[in-house]
């Protein structure tokens, strides 16, 4: 098979493999620090969150700087705790991006016509979270789709969402960020107008990479 290895939209280097995934992946956590913002490689110790207005346009966003030239080859994944305070089902967006050294977007293409895309996409309606586990892997999570669970309003639950697989090299300094988005699902109160609700983000979410051999780094989340 062949692979090409991005470093921004239209740039990047093919390669010949022999498989998919790459056999010679070792994958490595990364933890998300809500404290922070940020990405750790060690389990974070203070117990903290993010929340955050869907209805004004708010995200949650955890970076990451790469100590050395590393490359992002694989399945990703991204693990958390999510609660609404008044809805009972929402849809998750999540997206990897990519900014250089400077902390300048550096865009890609995706959907085939867009060049202003990230790194990587995933998403998933938190009523359809439940797992196959006979065909669930640690990096990459395998969702059924034959049943709802709703959420009970303030009550934090576990969400595990598979980011598309890609490869993508980062150079020493850039950064990898993980941004997510939430859209609720609420009824209409009287006079047309929907209730905005809080988003919350717990500490053990945790995002994901993994490091193959000779350089070679594959990424997923958890």
């Amino acid at each position: 098979m062949n692979l090409e290895v991005r470093e921004r939209a239209w740039v990047g280097n093919f390669r010949t493999e022999k498989e998919w995934p790459l056999a010679r992946t070792q994958y490595r956590k990364l933890f998300l620090d809500a404290g922070r913002s940020a990405m750790s490689a060690e389990p974070v110790a203070i117990e903290s969150e993010v929340r955050y207005e869907p209805c004004n346009d708010g995200q949650a966003v955890f970076d990451y700087v790469f100590p050395e030239d590393t490359e992002l080859t694989g399945h990703m994944k991204l693990r958390l705790w999510a609660e609404t305070d008044i809805a009972d089902d929402m849809d998750l967006f999540v997206a990897i991006e990519k900014c250089d050294t400077a902390g300048n977007f550096v865009p890609f293409v995706f959907y085939a016509v867009h060049e202003n895309g990230p790194v990587g996409l995933g998403w998933l309606r938190a009523s359809h979270r439940e797992l196959d586990p006979a065909r669930t892997t640690p990096q990459q999570p395998i969702h059924p789709h034959t049943r709802e669970q709703r959420l009970t309003p303030g009550v934090p639950i576990p969400l595990e969402i598979e980011i598309w697989p890609s490869s993508t090299l980062f150079r020493k300094g850039e950064r990898c960020a993980f941004g997510s988005r939430v859209t609720i699902f609420i009824p209409i109160l009287p006079g047309g107008r929907p209730p905005c609700a809080t988003r919350t983000y717990a500490t053990g979410a945790r995002i994901s990479c993994a490091p193959a051999a000779n350089m070679t780094r594959t990424c997923w989340s958890q």
